[in-house]
């Protein structure tokens, strides 16, 4: 058995399989790469460049929220260094990426009304 591959492949000859080359397509690649950057990559950039947006706009009088949940208004900022009043002679200094958001002034709710219950 040995002896005849040896003389076959001496000869030149060789089967089919061996003279097939594995076919591989790259569409599936491609598309499986286009959906990664349009569902992963392309939103996330948006939502950086919109951030960076937000945290170069700050200034004095802001009212921001921190990563760590403290709300506070902007007293001075100074490059990477942003300072905070977060109540009365209370002003805390934190790193500019510490702000998460921007808080938006809502108004007070209303005291909820009392319903008279019938007897």
């Amino acid at each position: 058995m040995f002896l005849a591959l040896a003389v076959a492949l001496q000869d030149g000859s060789t089967t089919n399989a061996a003279q097939q080359a594995p076919s591989f397509s790259w569409t599936p690649l491609i598309l499986i790469l286009g959906v990664v950057y349009f569902v992963l990559i392309a939103p996330e950039r948006k939502n950086r460049k919109k951030r960076d947006e937000m945290l170069g706009g700050l200034k004095k009088g802001d009212k921001v929220m921190t990563t760590s949940g403290m709300h506070g208004s902007v007293t001075h900022v100074n490059g990477d260094v942003v300072t905070l009043q977060v109540a009365d002679n209370v002003r805390l200094k934190f790193t500019i990426q510490a702000v998460q958001s921007l808080v938006e002034d809502q108004p007070e709710k209303a005291e909820p009304k009392e319903v008279e219950a019938k007897a």
